[in-house]
């Protein structure tokens, strides 16, 4: 009995160990850019050895590849846990309203995440062959994001795909063009300028799904959007479970 727990004690601390390796690596690469981060780099900054982290990974290439997997797993719970925390009471649009405003509001305050995203899809490594615009596992990603969304957007919504699309280019727009915010929205905090970013893309959901004033959500601060689910409240941090 005591063997099987520490049998198991060792495979939660291998896999802690990896997801610390992950998220060192994520933050040296939004910090520095990928090709600017070595293993050397991400080994003294999670604590552990060269070694260790070939053999979880391999090179660093690999490194890389994982912490896109786990952000698609990551998102991917938290969107199916956000599905769970809406009350099944609201009726089917103000459901959809709040899945994706309340989803917005989370990606908004972990930029990280698109911007990894993004470096990683259009990094020379990742281009195609052929008539292939962009490496398999680009197109595996695209495949399961498509797959994986929750029955929310896929039984409610009338064009899934185009609800998804908007939903990226929105989210991913606030990374990719961030030095044009304050030009938009001048003497304001980049906190500030993201909730403005964060009423754009709320007032359009809203007219599209027929949200009365009186059920639209108070827009106060980003951080109030973001509703607690289980296992999902810091935003502060990569992957937290």
């Amino acid at each position: 009995m005591a063997q099987r727990k520490q049998g198991r004690r060792s495979a939660q601390e291998a896999e802690q160990t990896k997801l610390d390796i992950l998220t060192s690596a994520a933050v040296l690469f939004c910090e520095k850019g990928y090709n600017q981060v070595s293993i050397r780099d991400i080994s003294e900054k999670a604590g552990v050895t060269h070694s260790l982290i070939r053999h979880y990974f391999g090179p660093k290439e690999q490194v890389w590849r994982a912490i896109i997997d786990e952000i698609h797993s990551f998102v991917n719970g938290y969107g199916k846990a956000l599905e769970d925390a809406i009350s099944p009471s609201l009726t089917n649009n103000q459901r959809l309203y709040r899945y994706l405003c309340h989803f917005m509001a989370f990606m908004l305050m972990k930029p990280q995440l698109c911007q990894i995203m993004l470096d990683y899809i259009h990094h020379p490594q990742n281009e195609g062959e052929g008539e292939q615009a962009y490496s398999a596992h680009i197109l595996e990603l695209v495949d399961k994001a498509f797959t994986d969304m929750p029955d929310l957007i896929t039984e409610l919504a009338d064009n899934p795909g185009q609800l998804m699309w908007r939903f990226l280019i929105h989210s991913g727009g606030a990374v990719a063009f961030r030095p044009f915010m304050g030009s938009a929205w001048p003497q304001m905090s980049d906190e500030q300028a993201l909730l403005e970013h964060w009423k754009l893309y709320e007032q359009d959901v809203a007219q599209q799904f027929d949200i009365t004033e009186e059920q639209r959500l108070p827009a106060l601060t980003l951080a109030q959007l973001v509703p607690e689910v289980a296992g999902f409240t810091d935003c502060d941090k990569f992957f937290v479970r």
